[in-house]
């Protein structure tokens, strides 16, 4: 999943979003859709998602529209053309405030990360496990293939030890990388373009975001509305469902430990 298309589904738990699609070409910095009926300035400093076409993404959408013509601060390398979808949300949560969001929350909560920095080595048991890299090792994979795209095989004898990677028994032939799967922090993501880690859960990084979104708006605007807060309960409460949810944790359990593949 891409960053745009997570905010998206954010804005749309928490927002009005309109959807549209346009009728007439626009221009490198706009996009017309003559039948969107809302007033000129509704969905000023607000974010447009293009869905379909050359330009996918999400956008800030500059201020002073006229009716049927949205307005962004990005400069495109052509115009928006005719029957392209989009969506559109008013600006109460600004497109850079929800991609802080992502970001307070990726480093405030522990995922799973992956780390491919290893290679084997022959006869060898023990490796330092890389700078970054926590002893909450929850499971050691080793490349079948020497160059990508890789098969992966679950090892099943290791153990961390003193900061190192230990095999146990079935030491891996040399020239082969070793994917690591650990709990830690994600890197922060500037590009809303990039794609949300695939070992990050994104039902729980998305109510977690919308629970931070709220707990700022009330600390910023100072209104302790009963409808909102009970928003807010319901975010933090999916959150926390997603996290613990049977059948799909959001952190890997810790493979079984077996001292010896040979002897089960």
């Amino acid at each position: 999943m891409k960053v745009y298309e997570l905010l998206q589904q954010v804005a749309e738990m928490m927002v009005d979003v309109h959807i549209g699609t346009t009728t007439a070409e626009g221009g490198t910095t706009y996009l017309i859709d003559t039948s969107l009926r809302f007033p000129s300035d509704h969905f000023n400093d607000g974010i447009l998602w293009i869905t379909s076409g050359t330009y996918v993404g999400a956008y800030r959408v500059k201020a002073n529209n006229t009716q049927g013509r949205i307005t962004i601060d990005t400069t495109l390398a052509g115009a928006v053309p005719a029957s392209v979808t989009y969506a559109i949300a008013e600006g109460i949560y600004p497109l850079e405030r929800m991609k802080q969001a992502m970001n307070w929350v990726l480093d405030d909560s522990q995922y799973m990360v992956l780390d491919t920095s290893l290679t084997t080595t022959d006869d060898t048991e023990s490796y330092a496990l890389p700078s970054g890299v926590t002893r909450d090792v929850r499971r050691v994979e080793i490349a079948t293939e020497t160059d990508a795209p890789y098969k992966w095989f679950k090892h099943k004898a290791w153990d961390i030890i003193d900061d190192d990677l230990v095999f146990l028994d079935h030491l891996p032939e040399g020239g082969y990388t070793i994917r690591l799967h650990y709990v830690g922090y994600q890197d922060t993501i500037s590009s809303l373009t990039a794609d949300i880690p695939i070992t990050v859960d994104t039902r729980h990084l998305k109510y977690k975001i919308i629970a931070w979104l709220y707990r700022q708006y009330f600390r910023q605007t100072k209104k302790d509305h009963p409808e909102q807060t009970d928003l807010l309960t319901e975010a933090a409460e999916n959150a926390s469902i997603a996290a613990e949810r049977a059948g799909e944790p959001y952190l890997l359990p810790r493979d079984a430990k077996v001292i010896s593949i040979r002897n089960g």
